[in-house]
């Protein structure tokens, strides 16, 4: 089980229902197109870190986030993604530069509890100078760089999961590096910031002790015996709270379930959101 799987379980038993059956909405909802912006700048990043030129790495960004589609938010427009690509190789050049890179978008598995658990780094590096491994993750976010971002990540079972992934592979671990991003647009002038598109980048390393180990090994054992008690029973409890207005499951429970609402607005079809051919942009 993938950890994005594990944490829709956890947040709303009844969402995690509807997604394994492959459910999804038929238009493009914001949360889906957040989704599409971060997956399009992960795609970039592995072409930036496997070595790939600037054009390159363009047109794997835009294959995935096309310059023809209009976007909702006006911080993840086309043109924003460019200028945070475009920054980042520049702000992190000389951190990035003491690094070793092992891999990109790295896909493997571990087992313990009898269960097999599915994971994908974003980045395996060695360190040049302590020769530790560390996995990284890229996280794209509108929200602050700030102490409750980086607070969430401090007992985080993705965290836990890789980097005992990467201990037993290569016999120990550096860590795991949330590598942030934040993009955003201001209506106003903010604390003499000019209005319009911004972005920021900050690293934060993040360490995991046996003890915090073992103790998220026994919780994600009792997880599995909820979720197989779940699909023995049938029951699916609804997590019904404020964070629904970011599910794309919010019109078919506001509808308490309708089976019309359900075949109108889902589906379990592939949808193809891709259109025309990327434009590449030049760097400067």
């Amino acid at each position: 089980m993938r950890h994005s799987e594990r944490s829709s379980f956890n947040s709303c038993p009844y969402r995690y229902s509807l997604e394994k059956t492959g459910l999804r909405p038929i238009t493009l909802t914001p949360n889906a197109e957040d989704r599409t912006f971060g997956q399009a700048i992960h795609a970039a990043l592995k072409a930036h870190y496997d070595g790939k030129e600037w054009e390159d790495i363009i047109k794997e960004y835009a294959a995935i986030y096309p310059i023809q589609k209009e976007y909702k938010s006006e911080a993840k427009i086309y043109t924003g993604g460019l200028k945070l690509l475009a920054s980042y190789r520049t702000y992190w050049a000389d951190q990035d530069s003491r690094w070793d890179i092992l891999g990109t978008e790295i896909a493997g598995s571990m087992e313990f509890n009898d269960d097999e658990h599915e994971l994908h780094i974003d980045l395996l590096a060695r360190n040049k100078q302590t020769e530790e491994v560390w996995a990284w993750d890229h996280k794209c976010t509108e929200k602050q760089l700030g102490k409750g971002f980086w607070k969430k990540y401090e007992l985080d079972s993705q965290v836990t999961r890789y980097t005992q992934y990467v201990r037993e592979k290569y016999g120990a671990c550096g860590g795991f590096i949330i590598n942030g991003m934040q993009v955003g647009h201001r209506q106003k002038m903010y604390r003499g910031e000019p209005a319009g598109y911004y972005q920021n980048f900050d690293r934060q390393p993040f360490s995991r002790s046996k003890q915090q180990i073992d103790f998220w090994m026994r919780s994600e054992l009792e997880w599995a015996d909820l979720i197989r008690h779940c699909e023995a029973s049938g029951m699916w409890p609804k997590h019904l709270s404020s964070l629904c207005g970011w599910c794309d499951f919010y019109e078919l429970c506001m509808s308490a379930g309708s089976e019309a609402v359900k075949e109108t607005l889902y589906t379990t079809e592939i949808l193809d959101l891709a259109i025309d051919q990327p434009r590449v942009i030049d760097e400067t």
